[in-house]
């Protein structure tokens, strides 16, 4: 579960440089951005929130490979 973890961790960053500069702090707020992972040759699963698309095998893991190449850094 990295992703709730990342997203809380910037929205505490943001919160602490908030409160140092008495500004307002924000309430955390989780966006689903969906989960892809990899469970054998040529095998994955996928499944993304919008549009609402769940997959699984070779063509799964092509978009699987296709997204972690192309991610953001």
């Amino acid at each position: 579960m990295a992703q709730p973890a990342i997203q809380q961790g910037t929205n505490l960053a943001k919160n602490l440089i908030s409160a140092e500069n008495n500004g307002p702090q924000k309430p955390f707020r989780y966006s689903n951005k969906g989960s892809m992972a990899i469970i054998g040759k040529y095998r994955a699963v996928v499944d993304m929130p919008k549009p609402q698309i769940h997959m699984n095998g070779f063509f799964a893991w092509f978009v699987w490979l296709f997204i972690w190449m192309f991610r953001e850094a």
